[in-house]
C-alpha cells in the first residue's frame, strides 16, 4: 500500500516496530567504529609529530615551514582516507540490512544502483545537452514506490569527469543529487527540458530543441525552456507545477532540471551541498534517532510534491 507522508504516527509506528529493533548492533558497530576514528587521529597526530622532530634537525631553517606542513598534511590525508573506507563500508552495510525493512513496511523497494541503470542517463545527457561535460555517471541508491497510482523510481546519482592537469588530475562533480522518475498519464510525444537559468550562456537551441517563452515572469527568471513542441510544451507546464518548481527551488537553493520524454517526467534535484547523501547516515551521529528517518521521508516527499503540480495521474488531452 502507498505510504502516506502525512501520516506522522504511523510513520513513527513503522520505525518503532521494524526499524528500530534492528539498530542495536550497527549502533554498537557505529560506537566502535568512532573509537577507532578517534584512536587512529591520534596515532596521526603523534606520527605527524614524530616525522616534523625526526627531521627538523636535518632540514635548512627556511624548510622548517614546509617540513611542519607536511608533518601534518600526510598522516592527516591518509587518516582520512582510512575513514573514508570505514565509512562506505559501515553505510553499505546498513542500508543492505535496514532499508528494505524500512522501505517495505511503507509499499517502497529499496536497491543499490548498478552499472545497468545508467544506460538512459547517457542518453539522455547527450540528446538535452544539460551537463556540457562529463565523463562518468554513478547510480549509488535507488527507490521505487507509487504516488498517486503511478509507479516512480527515486534514484541518487552523480555525473563527473576527470579535469587533466599536467602532472595529475582530478574529479569535477557536475551534478550530485537525486533524480525523480515518474510516468505521466497526460499523453505528450515531444522532448521538453527545463533547466536553471544561465543568463548569457543560454544556448538559443539545445540540438533540436527550441527556446520555449512562457508568460509567467518569475519562472521566467530563474528557467529556461527548451522543446521541440511549442504548443505540447505550454500545455505539459502548469501553471501550479511552474510555482511549485519555484518555491522548492527557492527553498532548497538547488539547481533543478526536468526533461519530458517518452511519456515520462524525469526532475533532477542537485544538491546545494556536494556532501549532501539523501540515503547516508554519519558516523557521528546516533543511529537511535527516529527523525533522521522521518526527515528522509520529508525529503522525498518534498520531491513528489514538485511534479504533483503537473497532475500527471489524469489523462486530460492536449
Amino acid at each position: 500500500m502507498p505510504v502516506d507522508f502525512s501520516d506522522t504516527k504511523s510513520l513513527e509506528e513503522i520505525y518503532y516496530s521494524k526499524v528500530l529493533p534492528k539498530l542495536k548492533p550497527f549502533e554498537q558497530n557505529r560506537l566502535a567504529t568512532n573509537r577507532f576514528a578517534t584512536l587512529t587521529l591520534v596515532i596521526a597526530g603523534i606520527l605527524a609529530a614524530s616525522i616534523f622532530f625526526l627531521f627538523k634537525g636535518k632540514v635548512n631553517p627556511d624548510d622548517v615551514l614546509a617540513l611542519g606542513i607536511g608533518s601534518v598534511i600526510i598522516p592527516i590525508f591518509l587518516w582520512g582516507i582510512v575513514n573514508s573506507i570505514i565509512q562506505g563500508k559501515f553505510n553499505r552495510e546498513f542500508k543492505s540490512q535496514v532499508y528494505p525493512l524500512f522501505f517495505n513496511a511503507l509499499g517502497m523497494q529499496y536497491r543499490t544502483g548498478t552499472t545497468g541503470d545508467i544506460g538512459f542517463f547517457e542518453e539522455c545527457f547527450k540528446r538535452t545537452g544539460i551537463f556540457i561535460r562529463y565523463d562518468n555517471i554513478d547510480v549509488d541508491d535507488i527507490l521505487q514506490g507509487t504516488y498517486k497510482k503511478l509507479d516512480y523510481q527515486l534514484l541518487e546519482l552523480k555525473v563527473s569527469y576527470e579535469q587533466k592537469q599536467e602532472k595529475s588530475s582530478n574529479t569535477v562533480v557536475v551534478f550530485n543529487g537525486a533524480c525523480l522518475v515518474i510516468p505521466s498519464n497526460k499523453p505528450f510525444t515531444s522532448m521538453t527540458v527545463v533547466r536553471s537559468d544561465m543568463l548569457f550562456l543560454n544556448p538559443a537551441n539545445i540540438n533540436d530543441l527550441q527556446q520555449v517563452k512562457l508568460e509567467d515572469v518569475e519562472f521566467e527568471k530563474m528557467f529556461e525552456v527548451y522543446s521541440n513542441d511549442q504548443v505540447e510544451a505550454r500545455f505539459l507546464l502548469t501553471t501550479a507545477f511552474m510555482s511549485r518548481l519555484v518555491d522548492y527551488t527557492k527553498e532548497k537553493k538547488s539547481m533543478v532540471y526536468v526533461i519530458f520524454h517518452a511519456g515520462y517526467i524525469y526532475l533532477f534535484v542537485n544538491y546545494a551541498n556536494e556532501r549532501v547523501d539523501l540515503f547516508e547516515f554519519h558516523l557521528h551521529k546516533t543511529l537511535y534517532n527516529k527523525e533522521v528517518f522521518m526527515n528522509m521521508l520529508q525529503d522525498i516527499n518534498g520531491i513528489l510534491n514538485v511534479v504533483d503540480g503537473l497532475k500527471l495521474e489524469q489523462d486530460l488531452g492536449l
